[in-house]
């Protein structure tokens, strides 16, 4: 079962185009799962700046309806050679129907 869930954790399909990328994520920063939609903003030659922007739906509770979730992240690389440097921000915005 924990095996499982590991899986389920950093499950991620994507769509690949040049500076686009589709993703349906499981277990991801927009709850349950999340459609996302990241763009390529920056792209020298040792940084490349990602944009990720996502929706998901989440159950609360019958009183309280569903929550909408929105990640929106910032994704940095840096690097000339193999190994390169990886860092991340982002925030996940809600708003309950």
């Amino acid at each position: 079962m924990r095996s499982l869930f590991i899986l389920i954790l950093f499950f991620s399909f994507r769509g690949l185009t040049q500076q686009n990328f589709w993703s349906l994520e499981l277990g991801s920063s927009g709850g349950i799962a999340s459609i996302n939609f990241e763009h390529k903003v920056l792209d020298k030659d040792k940084l490349d700046i990602h944009m990720r922007y996502g929706f998901s739906l989440a159950p609360v509770n019958p009183n309280n309806g569903t929550n909408l979730v929105f990640p929106i992240m910032g994704h940095f690389i840096y690097g000339a050679y193999k190994h390169k440097l990886d860092l991340g921000i982002g925030q996940a915005l809600s708003l309950t129907t």
